[in-house]
């Protein structure tokens, strides 16, 4: 499973299924808002496994779509 994500893809996905802030991506994935904002904006180094995958749930993606 990749543990580096690509922000481009997740804001593609974002928009694709009307997903408008990262604050209603944290609140579907259970994911921190602190977690979203790293991973965003290119300053966060690998994600575990188990954030990878809460994103891709709530994306409703594969986690190597990310």
């Amino acid at each position: 499973m990749p543990s580096r994500l690509n922000p481009d893809a997740i804001r593609s996905r974002m928009m694709d299924l009307g997903i408008r802030s990262l604050a209603s991506l944290s609140t579907k994935s259970g994911v921190s808002p602190a977690t979203i904002d790293r991973i965003m904006h290119h300053r966060s180094g690998n994600c575990n496994s188990q954030t990878v995958q809460m994103i891709a749930d709530a994306l409703k993606c594969s986690p190597f779509d990310l």
